[in-house]
C-alpha cells in the first residue's frame, strides 16, 4: 500500500520534484514507517526533508537504460542493473 508522506506534518516535504500527479510524495507503508522512526532518533532541531519517493514505471524508465517492465523482481534485489545509477 502506498502512503502520501504529505499527510504526516512532521515531515518536511520537498516540492522541487513536485509533477502535479502526487505519485513522488507516495512511500510503501513500511517505507514510511522506518522514515519516521528514523526522524524520530534525529537530535533536536534536526529533520529529514523528503524529496522523492514513488516513481511510476514510465518515470523510473528515463532514469534506466534498461525500461523496468523488461527487470525481474529479483534484479531490483540483488543486482545493480547497468545504465541505472
Amino acid at each position: 500500500m502506498l502512503l502520501d508522506v504529505r499527510v504526516w506534518e512532521s515531515v518536511a516535504v520537498d516540492s522541487r520534484k513536485e509533477d502535479g500527479s502526487g505519485d513522488l510524495a507516495h512511500l510503501r507503508e513500511g517505507v514510511l514507517a522506518r522514515l519516521l522512526k528514523a526522524q524520530e532518533l534525529l537530535p533536536d532541531g534536526v529533520r529529514l526533508l523528503f524529496v522523492e519517493g514513488y516513481r511510476p514505471p514510465a518515470l523510473q524508465s528515463k532514469f534506466c537504460a534498461h525500461p523496468v517492465s523488461a527487470r525481474t523482481p529479483a534484479q531490483f534485489m540483488i543486482a545493480k542493473v547497468p545504465g541505472c545509477g
